[in-house]
């Protein structure tokens, strides 16, 4: 059982007041650990389970998408910008220095079928976003 950020693997990362720290549990029926392809960072991991976030920074027009599988080095991330029109056009080239670590828990159900528990932690540097990190009691 992971317990902390540090037994996380994710002890390398810049201090967690510069930091977006998230945590997401999953809960998947009947699915083999074995199901998981590996992908190389960038790579279509949207075929297999995943965990997808969405952010958008204070006034900025611009959206970021990182995504993880329980699989090392399987992360996708890029930046969605306004382009022409007004419309969102994706640049998969942006790559931020975000960190994830995750932890995989096969548990028998009631009925004996077989389910995968998965936990992803995140730490992403507001620096990812290019803004600076708020200050105590900033909204």
């Amino acid at each position: 059982m992971v317990s902390n950020e540090s037994d996380a693997g994710l002890s390398g990362c810049s201090s967690i007041a510069d930091s977006i720290a998230i945590i997401a549990i999953i809960t998947k029926s009947s699915i083999s650990v074995n199901l998981f392809n590996l992908k190389n960072p960038d790579g279509n991991i949207f075929k297999d389970e995943y965990v997808e976030l969405g952010i958008k920074p204070p006034n900025s027009r611009k959206v970021y998408r990182i995504a993880v599988n329980p699989i090392a080095d399987s992360r996708y991330d890029s930046v969605f910008k306004p382009g022409k029109r007004n419309r969102m056009t994706e640049d998969r080239s942006w790559n931020g220095i975000w960190q994830f670590a995750y932890k995989l828990n096969m548990k028998k159900s009631r009925w004996n079928q077989n389910r995968l528990i998965w936990t992803a932690w995140f730490r992403i540097p507001f620096a990812d976003f290019g803004v600076k990190s708020p200050v105590e009691g900033e909204k």
